[in-house]
């Protein structure tokens, strides 16, 4: 009978109610502690992450509209990698071309970029991001040469035949020579 009455004095004098709130102001004040030292972690991650580095950029084989672009980034964090390549006509004109993501750092990547015009400077940057941070490339300029004609002879001429020896020479290593005689009579 003493314990029914001391609970009613209790529910009475809102005693349980008091403990009650206490308790959930207690579990929401962790759960906003908890929130806060989550960011405070992500922004001190922020702080020390340390930007990928380029090992090295290398344009590999330019083709008359195409141009392969070798690359290399490691991040002493240990962060993996997205690459991404703008080119365009200018500095200021620059728009992504290929994207590859989720790369392991120090992993070697190729990036294709397209439309290229022969004889046309074609301007192209490449940017590296971890979580964190981008590190860009400087800008850089790319061009696809025209060939040039080292040797044009005609010989052996007769009224229905000639005999031509044509030689050209490309700087692009990878570009294929192809020769069209053109005959006017």
């Amino acid at each position: 009978m003493l314990a029914a009455v001391s609970i009613n004095a209790a529910f009475n004098s809102k005693i349980i109610d008091t403990a009650v709130d206490g308790t959930i102001d207690y579990i929401i004040a962790q759960g906003k502690e908890e929130e806060l030292f989550n960011d405070l972690d992500e922004y001190i991650r922020v702080i020390t992450n340390k930007k990928a580095v380029f090992d090295y950029i290398e344009v590999n084989t330019i083709t008359a509209t195409t141009a392969s672009i070798k690359v290399r980034a490691t991040d002493s964090d240990g962060d993996n990698l997205t690459y991404i390549l703008y080119m365009g006509t200018s500095e200021d004109n620059l728009e992504e071309k290929d994207r590859i993501e989720n790369v392991e750092q120090g992993i070697e990547v190729e990036l294709h970029g397209t439309e290229i015009n022969t004889e046309i400077l074609c301007y192209y940057r490449i940017d590296v991001l971890d979580k964190y941070a981008i590190t860009q490339s400087q800008v850089s300029t790319l061009q696809n040469k025209k060939p040039v004609i080292t040797k044009a002879e005609v010989t052996d001429i007769t009224r229905t035949t000639a005999k031509a020896v044509i030689q050209g020479t490309d700087e692009d290593a990878d570009d294929k020579l192809t020769y069209r005689v053109l005959y006017r009579r």
